[in-house]
């Protein structure tokens, strides 16, 4: 199974388009303040652009007040417009993992549209999936 968050090749994308559906599959999911970004390894992952973020809202899958996440964006597909060119202070709702992959087991922000900039109605949209 492909493990989330890793960088895509061009047109990766199509095949796996954002959906609310396909986010209710998703095992962890918050709302946060991006506040870092550097280079290191998480969870035994290669070494990778990490974020760091204040978390305001955790939907499912984390708690906490901040959390450190593989964030590779832009990576060649670009993600789409909505996590482009990420910069510390931007709000973000940030989702990944499966039924495989937890946010210990790997902590990698998913692209294609499942992680995107925070905006008032796709965040009340993730509080009725995401939330129990």
């Amino acid at each position: 199974m492909k493990r989330t968050g890793v960088p895509a090749k061009v047109g990766a994308c199509a095949a796996f388009t954002y959906s609310l559906s396909k986010l209710a599959d998703r095992s962890w999911g918050f709302d946060g303040t991006l506040v870092r970004f550097e280079n290191r390894s998480l969870a035994g992952l290669p070494v990778d652009r990490v974020a760091t973020f204040d978390v305001r809202r955790w939907y499912r899958g984390g708690s906490g007040p901040q959390v450190v996440v593989r964030f590779s964006f832009p990576t060649e597909n670009l993600d789409g417009p909505e996590a482009r060119y990420a910069k510390v202070g931007e709000r973000f709702l940030v989702t990944g993992g499966d039924a495989e992959h937890s946010l210990a087991s790997d902590p990698s922000a998913s692209s294609c549209g499942f992680t995107q900039r925070w905006t008032e109605s796709v965040a009340l949209q993730w509080a009725v999936v995401l939330t129990p």
